[in-house]
């Protein structure tokens, strides 16, 4: 009997998670766009994952929307989704090595450190991570990670990331 009950559990699980990535497959970009620039993070995280599923296709939609390309300090998550999708990071006047993350409230230097063991980052060398700043901290890739990769990962997976950016040199 147990058996049964769990088994029942299980399925009913996953015909839940099948319904509700099944209604994220079909809502509007809008729609998307909105959660991935809002405050639930599993919502952002789903919308973000939908988008990149969606893949490059939609681009040109997202233009229509209003996302540009991540150029500031603290960009929207949409936008940095958007300069992903188009594979423009507009590295120019950027350290390639180095971003920074936008993490929510209670994130502790620990967390931030398993994220960068899993991804492949580390904190800057004396940096201090605080969730009230933005960004909360800069950190660095390791060796032979590319940043494209590591902020899609990082974006599809982390859902006390509420958005990154890159670290602007002044000249």
């Amino acid at each position: 009997m147990r058996r049964r009950v769990a088994f029942l559990v299980a399925l009913l699980g996953l015909f839940t998670v099948y319904v509700v990535a099944g209604d994220r497959s079909r809502a509007s970009l809008a729609t998307l766009l909105q959660e991935v620039n809002g405050a639930d993070p599993a919502a952002r995280l789903d919308a973000t994952r939908e988008m990149f599923r969606r893949g490059p296709a939609i681009v040109g939609q997202l233009e229509s929307a209003g996302a540009k390309l991540m150029s500031n300090v603290s960009p929207h998550r949409g936008d940095v989704v958007y300069s992903l999708l188009r594979d423009d990071l507009s590295l120019g006047n950027a350290a390639p090595a180095t971003f920074g993350l936008h993490v929510e409230a209670g994130v502790s230097v620990n967390e931030v450190e398993r994220m960068g063991r899993v991804h492949g980052f580390r904190l800057l060398p004396f940096a201090q991570c605080l969730p009230e700043q933005s960004p909360s901290c800069y950190v660095q890739l390791l060796p032979g990670k590319r940043l494209v990769d590591v902020l899609h990962d990082i974006l599809t997976t982390e859902p006390q990331v509420r958005t990154v950016n890159l670290n602007h040199i002044e000249h």
